[in-house]
């Protein structure tokens, strides 16, 4: 598996086999909850205290990304005619996938700066 690729499934950057979720994204009450070790490799995934909080540039990248992007589709399609329109075709989809952004920022900050080289032979 590559290194994109374990970041999309959020896997661990050491094996790129363990899981750092312990629940589906799906579980509202339970998508933000980590295995503090890598079940495979037992690397630790919080590195140092207060680690994760760099990851809400992470999610304000994507957030924004996301809601420029579907502002200048709603545009092009609609244009500006009904601002609650707008607002609605921009807003759900990003709050509907506010766990899946969450989990993405996480696994993106412990790939790029935790510090943990990927092991072949894991």
């Amino acid at each position: 598996m590559g290194r994109l690729e374990a970041i999309v499934k959020t896997r661990c950057p050491r094996c790129r086999k363990g899981k750092m979720f312990k629940n589906s994204s799906y579980d509202l009450g339970g998508f933000s909850k980590m295995y503090k070790t890598c079940e495979v490799c037992q690397v630790d995934f919080e590195p140092e205290p207060g680690f994760y909080v760099g990851a809400m540039y992470f999610s304000y990248g994507i957030n924004t990304a996301l809601m420029i992007g579907l502002g200048v589709v709603s545009y092009a399609i609609w244009g500006f005619d009904s601002l609650l329109k707008t607002m609605a075709i921009v807003l759900t989809p990003v709050i509907l996938l506010v766990p899946l952004s969450f989990r993405l920022s996480r696994a993106l900050m412990l790939h790029l700066f935790g510090g943990i080289r990927f092991n072949r032979e894991l």
